[in-house]
């Protein structure tokens, strides 16, 4: 199971060789053409289910710490969580992917609005790290 922004299925991709080296391309209109770039890697795909992040959120009073490295569902997951449940989190560690294609101040903004500390770590142009503290 993954986290995203809707309840759905999805295609997720697998490392044969890696365990830890899995991801979700859904964000991208071709699918096929990003697994053919990799085929070094021994990807296969299968279909997962996906919950919504805010569903995950739903069932808690108040989250410490949320961490995620996600693999490039960070952007609509975080983009669609209601402000009630963000208002829950007091803190975020996300490894954000893909800010060579997503605007990190998407999800900077939606959080600073939320009151929010934010900062964010450009690592080397295709992916950061973004961290916040809720001021509440």
């Amino acid at each position: 199971m993954g986290i995203g922004n809707k309840n759905t299925n999805v295609k997720m991709t697998h490392n044969q060789k890696d365990i830890a080296d899995a991801g979700s391309f859904v964000i991208f209109d071709k699918f096929e053409s990003i697994e053919k770039t990799h085929k070094d890697r021994f990807l296969f795909t299968e279909e997962i289910k996906l919950i919504s992040l805010d569903e995950v959120l739903e069932q808690f009073e108040s989250v410490y710490l949320l961490k995620m490295d996600c693999e490039g569902c960070e952007f609509p997951a975080i983009s669609s969580v209601k402000d009630e449940n963000l208002q829950k989190i007091k803190y975020i560690i996300m490894e954000l992917h893909f800010i060579n294609v997503f605007d990190p101040g998407v999800i900077a903004s939606k959080l600073e609005a939320n009151n929010f500390e934010v900062f964010f770590d450009n690592k080397n142009g295709i992916y950061g790290m973004l961290y916040a503290k809720n001021l509440s």
